[in-house]
């Protein structure tokens, strides 16, 4: 058997209904998000309370500018709780008996098979976020100022695809899409659920 890439993989167990099959579903669309917020605060109050909030959080701090209110801070880590790429399910049957994976396409880390042509195949599969985020305090009116906070989320997907026969194949998948937006891979669409803003909006009352 020869081997190709995963994306193939999913697309012929679509077909295959026999033995087994992978199911999609998209991500819902988080039109409630947010990633603004007034404060009832000066602009010299809400920075001096951002700073070390950022600081004891899981954020790096990469630069900032007090006089333009502009913070740059990354966030490196599990995907699954700031973005959502759908649900993928798949249904395996054999000699083995059924089997059934069904994981958030978002997922750390997930071992799966899947079953194309009668063939069995063994996936592994890591999924790693970067996101990359302007902070931006401006002031609004006389001790009042306004939060805000966009990302740029970039997720890694690697794929490492085996048969039975030992046979062997590693892809990288890398998907970008912004604050509000939608990113399109090989296998899944994702969308941010907008609680890594809400994470920064929430370090200032």
């Amino acid at each position: 058997m020869r081997v190709g890439t995963i994306g193939v993989f999913l697309a012929s167990a679509l077909l295959a209904n026999c033995a087994g099959k992978v199911d999609y579903t998209p991500p819902q669309v988080y039109s409630n998000a947010t990633n603004t917020k007034a404060i009832n605060k000066t602009k010299e109050q809400v920075w001096s309370e951002l700073i070390p909030a950022l600081s004891k959080d899981f954020f790096v701090i990469n630069n900032l500018d007090k006089s333009s209110g502009l913070i740059n801070v990354s966030y490196a880590g599990d995907p699954s709780s700031y973005i959502d790429c759908g649900t993928i399910t798949s249904y395996v049957k054999n000699a083995r008996g059924e089997r059934t994976y069904t994981f958030n396409g978002a997922e750390k880390y997930k071992q799966y098979e899947i079953m194309t042509n009668d063939n069995l195949i063994f996936v592994e599969r890591k999924a790693d976020l970067e996101g990359r985020m302007n902070i931006i305090v401006s002031e609004s009116g006389k001790n009042q100022s306004v939060l805000t906070a966009n990302t740029r989320y970039v997720l890694t997907v690697s794929s490492r695809v085996s048969d039975v026969a030992g046979n062997q194949v590693s892809q990288n998948n890398m998907i970008s899409f912004n604050t509000g937006g939608v990113g399109q891979g090989r296998e899944t669409i994702c969308r941010p659920n907008g609680k890594l803003e809400q994470t920064i909006l929430g370090l200032v009352n």
